[in-house]
């Protein structure tokens, strides 16, 4: 997953720098999925860019829980394509 910079009035792009990091899938539905990852400072309603296994595009960060030092999100795919 890399972080991509709000549109529509969220901030400019130069304003958040895009970092990739991966995560483990724990599910996925139509609409959204959740992930593990350790990406601890990802916030809720943030933007995403997603790869998995014939579906790519964005989705936002709905919640974060974080334990132990590792963090679960739930996402609501906002943008998608299949390959």
């Amino acid at each position: 997953m890399t972080n991509a910079p709000a549109r529509n009035g969220g901030p400019s792009p130069g304003t958040r720098p895009r970092a990739s990091f991966t995560g483990q899938l724990m599910d996925v539905a139509r609409t959204g999925f959740r992930a593990h990852h350790d990406r601890l400072s990802l916030g809720s309603g943030q933007l995403v860019e997603f790869q998995m296994a014939r579906r790519h595009g964005r989705a936002r960060a709905v919640w974060t829980r974080i334990l132990d030092g590792k963090a679960e999100t739930g996402f609501r795919i906002v943008a998608q394509g299949k390959d």
